[in-house]
């Protein structure tokens, strides 16, 4: 039987962060701290600075790692509303490097 794992993640990229959250080790032992915690926990939420570089590489670094026993994961993520039409056009998309050129958000005023 396929473990579920639900993966809740508030994720933007609006606000300038600190990379001083990031342990020494990297992403890389955040993500293995978090597997080991969780255990056969379902569900996994995140929160973050918003701006850091740091979460998306850890949110990539979970869900690979959840996903390599072919279990659903699932990934939600807090979005500007301003964001929901770029959204749904890349979920309709190919998801080729234009389709996820045209999603990346766009800081306006600098």
């Amino acid at each position: 039987m396929k473990r579920w794992l639900w993966m809740a993640v508030m994720v933007a990229s609006m606000v300038c962060g600190t990379a001083a959250a990031v342990p020494a080790g990297g992403v890389g032992d955040t993500a293995t701290q978090i597997v080991t915690l969780a255990g056969d926990h379902r569900l996994v939420v995140l929160g973050e600075y918003h701006g850091t570089a740091e979460t998306p590489l850890l949110v990539a670094d979970l869900m690979e790692r959840y996903s390599r026993d072919n279990a659903s994961v699932r990934l939600g993520l807090e979005l500007p509303m301003s964001e929901n039409a770029a959204l749904a056009r890349y979920l309709r998309s190919n998801g080729d490097a234009d389709a996820r050129e045209a999603c990346v958000p766009r800081r306006s005023g600098g």
